[in-house]
C-alpha cells in the first residue's frame, strides 16, 4: 500500500483519540485514586514516555531517519505500553515481558475499532511495545529492541528519558518508582539508589536524538549520590 498523506493525516487522528482513551483507562486503573494505584507506572509516567516519544521522534524525522507515517504510530505504543502492569512479574524469569506482552495485545485490540488501519500497523505498535521489555537489569538496562529498526529505539528511549531529565525531574520519576517498588517488593532506599548510580554510569540511547534531548546523566549521577546522602543521615 502507497502510505498518502490523508492516510498519516488519518492515523494521527486516530493516535490522538487511542491516546486520551488510553490515559483515562490508566488513570482509571493505577491513578491515586483507581482500582490499583501505582506511584510510577501511572498516567505521569504515560504522558512523559509520549511526550519524549514526540521530542525524539520529531527530530528524526527531521533528520531523515524514520517515515512520517512512524510518528503516530509510536505516539499508539507510548500510549498502551504500559496500559497493563502487574508487579508480580517484575524480576520474574517466568514472566519476562509479560507486562509488554499484555499491553501490545490491548493496543492491538483498541486499534481495530480504526478499520483503515493495515495489519502491518498493528504489527508495528505490537513490536514497539514489546521493545520496551527490560531483559537484563544490571549493570545496565538491556531493553529488547532491534538495533537494526530506528524507530522502536526512539520508544525505549522514550521511556528511560526520565535518566537525562533535568535532576529536579530525575528525582520525581526515581522516588516515584523507588515509592512503587517498596510497595511491591519491600524494596531497600539504599539498594535502590546504588543501583540506579550503576544504572546511570552504564546508560546507552539507542538514538542519537535522546542524547541531545535528554543530556543529563552525568548530573543525575550526582543527584543519586545527594540522594544516597540525604536518606544516610534519616
Amino acid at each position: 500500500m502507497r502510505i498518502t498523506n490523508t492516510y498519516i493525516d488519518s492515523v494521527w487522528e486516530a493516535s490522538i483519540d487511542m491516546k486520551n482513551d488510553a490515559l483515562r483507562k490508566i488513570e482509571l486503573e493505577h491513578g491515586q485514586g483507581g482500582r490499583r494505584p501505582k506511584k510510577y507506572h501511572n498516567s505521569p509516567h504515560t504522558q512523559s514516555v509520549i511526550d519524549g516519544v514526540l521530542s525524539i521522534g520529531s527530530l528524526a524525522l527531521e533528520r531523515g531517519k524514520i517515515e512520517p507515517i512512524v510518528l503516530p504510530l509510536l505516539v499508539i505504543a507510548s500510549s498502551f505500553h504500559d496500559i497493563y502492569y502487574n508487579p508480580d512479574f517484575v524480576g520474574n524469569p517466568n514472566a519476562r515481558g509479560e507486562n509488554e506482552r499484555r499491553s501490545a495485545l490491548m493496543a492491538r485490540e483498541a486499534m481495530k475499532r480504526y478499520t483503515f488501519l493495515e495489519e502491518t500497523d498493528y504489527d508495528f505498535v505490537e513490536r514497539a511495545i514489546t521493545s520496551t521489555t527490560v531483559t537484563s537489569f544490571s549493570p545496565k538496562l538491556i531493553q529488547d529492541v532491534d538495533p537494526n529498526n530506528y524507530a522502536f529505539g526512539i520508544l525505549a528511549d522514550a521511556d528511560l528519558s526520565s535518566f537525562g531529565m533535568p535532576p529536579e525531574k530525575f528525582a520525581v520519576f526515581a522516588l516515584a518508582y523507588l515509592a512503587e517498588l517498596r510497595e511491591s517488593h519491600g524494596q531497600r532506599t539504599m539498594q535502590f539508589l546504588d543501583g540506579e548510580f550503576v544504572l546511570l554510569q552504564n546508560h546507552q540511547w539507542h538514538t542519537q536524538e535522546a542524547s541531545e534531548l535528554f543530556p543529563h546523566i552525568e548530573e543525575n549521577i550526582e543527584t543519586s549520590r545527594r540522594l544516597q546522602t540525604l536518606f544516610a543521615v534519616q
